[in-house]
C-alpha cells in the first residue's frame, strides 16, 4: 500500500482546528492587566476616627515590574509620608468634648476600668513593679520624681486630669518615711481637694516615730484626709511589750505588754480621733509574733474603739 506523505502546514486535520480556535474570543496574553482607564477612581472618605482612607493613584506607576515606560524597573516599595494618614485634631477634640458630656459617674467608672491591670515601677531603687489599684502605692523618701506627675500616676492621668481623684481614691498608699509623707502631701497639693480624696493609708514603719516630738507627722496626714476609711499601722513587738533577753537562747523575747498609756503618748494616738470618717483600723505586728505583742495591740485597738465611740463613731479592728 503506497505511502503519501503530506506537509504540516497542509494536514486537514490541523486546519480543522485553527478554524474552530479562531471562532472563540481573544484572551489577553498572560502578564498583562486592564489599562487604568478602565476603572474609575476610588473617592476619598473620611473616617470618624480622623483618619482619611488610601486613596488609589489614578495612575499606576509600577505594573508586573515594567513602568508604562515599558523600561524594565524595579519594583518601589511607598515611602512613610509624616504629613499623610494623620488624625485631624479638630475631629479628635471633637470626639473628646462628647466624651466629656457622658455623666460624671459613667466616666469615672471609664478611667477606673482604664487604670486596672495596669502595671507600673513602683519602686526605682529595687525595680519593683506593681498593679494599679491592686498593689498599694509605695510612696518613699528617695522618691525624687516630680510631685506633679509622681512615677506612680497612671498613664491616662496624664491625659485626663480628672480620672487623678479616681485614682486616689482607689488606691491604698504606703508611707515609709517622712520624707515620703511629705512627698505624698506636695503631690495632694496638686489635685483639688486632694486630701479628700485619700481613703486609705498605710504606715509601714509606724513605730520608728522618735521619741521627744511633739507631732506625729503620719496621723497628722491621717487626720487631715478627712474621707480617710482604713488605716493600716505596723508596731515592732519591741515598741509595745517589754522585751528581755534570754541568755539560753542568747535572744531578745517580748515581754509583758506595755501599759495603754505609756503608748498613746509615745505615738501621740490621740490625732486619731481627728479622723472623721475612719471605720477600719488594722494593727499589724512586725518581728517576734508572740500572745505578749497581739495582747498589746488588742489593748490599743480597745481604747481606740471606746475613744470613737464617746464621739459616736464607730470603728473595727483588725489584727494581723
Amino acid at each position: 500500500m503506497p505511502v503519501q506523505l503530506v506537509a504540516y502546514e497542509k494536514d486537514p486535520r490541523r486546519i480543522s482546528v485553527e478554524d474552530t480556535n479562531s471562532q472563540k474570543p481573544k484572551q489577553s496574553p498572560p502578564g498583562t492587566n486592564p489599562d487604568h482607564s478602565d476603572f474609575p477612581v476610588l473617592p476619598k472618605i473620611a473616617r470618624p476616627d480622623g483618619f482619611e482612607d488610601f486613596q488609589q493613584s489614578s495612575r499606576n506607576p509600577m505594573r508586573n515590574g515594567v513602568s508604562d515606560d515599558d523600561e524594565p524597573s524595579v519594583p518601589k516599595w511607598p515611602t512613610f509620608d509624616p504629613n499623610r494618614n494623620q488624625p485631624n485634631p479638630k475631629l479628635l477634640t471633637f470626639e473628646f468634648i462628647r466624651m466629656l458630656k457622658i455623666p460624671l459617674e459613667i466616666r469615672e467608672s471609664i478611667w477606673e476600668w482604664t487604670m486596672r491591670k495596669e502595671i507600673y515601677l513602683s519602686e526605682s531603687r529595687r525595680k519593683n513593679h506593681a498593679f494599679h489599684l491592686k498593689d498599694a502605692v509605695a510612696i518613699r523618701g528617695y522618691d525624687t520624681s516630680d510631685p506633679k506627675h509622681p512615677r506612680f500616676l497612671p498613664s491616662i492621668c496624664h491625659v485626663a486630669e480628672e480620672a487623678i481623684p479616681v485614682f486616689i481614691r482607689n488606691s491604698t498608699f504606703m508611707i515609709a518615711s517622712y520624707n515620703g509623707n511629705q512627698f505624698f502631701r506636695k503631690f495632694l497639693e496638686t489635685v483639688p481637694n486632694g486630701v479628700g480624696h485619700v481613703r486609705s493609708l498605710r504606715f509601714e514603719f509606724f513605730d520608728c516615730f522618735p521619741e521627744g516630738v511633739e507631732k506625729n507627722s503620719d496621723l497628722e496626714l491621717a487626720s487631715d484626709c478627712h474621707g480617710l476609711h482604713t488605716l493600716e499601722m505596723s508596731f515592732h513587738y519591741t515598741k509595745v511589750t517589754k522585751v528581755w533577753y534570754d541568755d539560753v537562747s542568747d535572744t531578745w523575747r517580748a515581754g509583758n505588754p506595755r501599759e495603754v498609756k505609756d503608748l498613746v503618748a509615745q505615738f501621740r494616738l490621740k490625732n486619731l480621733l481627728g479622723c472623721a470618717s475612719l471605720r477600719k483600723i488594722i494593727w499589724r505586728s512586725k518581728g517576734m509574733y508572740g500572745r505578749d505583742t497581739l495582747e498589746a495591740l488588742e489593748r490599743l485597738g480597745e481604747w481606740a474603739k471606746e475613744e470613737f465611740r464617746r464621739q459616736k463613731q464607730d470603728i473595727t479592728n483588725i489584727y494581723v
